[in-house]
């Protein structure tokens, strides 16, 4: 999978991939399924992505995959991120309202 989302955008487009119809409105499901194929191959969407370090940024890394993901940012650095903050953002991801966009 490419690390950027203009790569993985551009790779799409060069492999000839197919047109979207013109019929499926901004938001359909199948619509956001066919651009998911088209981009990312067989990639699921990201539901949570948690961040380490205290940077709150995602510096074009998975911006595709993360379209309608929940953003955890921990001010924990990496090494000390263990099972109990991964509990926490999971927990914290639960309690979330999920709108994938509305």
């Amino acid at each position: 999978m490419a690390a950027c989302s203009k790569a993985a955008a551009c790779n799409a487009i060069s492999c000839g991939a197919k047109p979207l119809t013109a019929a499926k409105r901004i938001g359909d499901d199948d619509e956001i399924a066919d651009l998911d194929r088209l981009v990312c191959g067989t990639a699921a969407r990201v539901d949570l992505l948690f961040r380490t370090g205290e940077e709150q940024r995602l510096s074009d890394f998975v911006l595709w995959e993360c379209a309608f993901a929940e953003l955890y940012f921990s001010g924990l650095h990496w090494p000390e991120f263990d099972a109990g903050a991964l509990r926490e953002a999971v927990a914290w991801f639960h309690q979330r309202s999920r709108r994938f966009g509305g």
